[in-house]
């Protein structure tokens, strides 16, 4: 999306967006400076403006958790899901081989 290719190293983010806290916290404070004292906000308008900033916060961080845990994931290979599905039909396999020989007991 916005990253920029450096003569043909690895991808880089713009610096910018190293800090998306510092950003936030920033463009908020001058949201509520400019609302307190050029517009006459009251305390339920601030209290809003103050709650808009907890939600974008909260985004900001289950983005970074995100993308924590999709890093941590490895690509999967043709060869490797061949062999999931494969081992996934064994294990069904021997789900059903143990349910038949359930329904064949005698119940008492």
């Amino acid at each position: 999306m916005l990253e920029v290719v450096a003569r043909g190293r690895k991808k880089m983010k713009p610096r910018i967006w190293e800090h998306p806290y510092a950003i936030t916290n920033i463009a908020f404070i001058l949201i509520g400076v400019f609302g307190g004292w050029y517009q006459g906000w009251d305390a339920t308008t601030l209290s809003f403006v103050l709650g808009l900033y907890l939600v974008v916060v909260i985004g900001i961080r289950l983005d970074d958790i995100q993308k924590q845990l999709g890093a941590k994931k490895e690509p999967l290979q043709d060869d490797n899901v061949a062999e999931r599905l494969q081992n996934m039909e064994l294990k069904l396999t021997e789900i059903s081989e143990k349910l038949d020989r359930l329904l064949k007991q005698p119940h008492s």
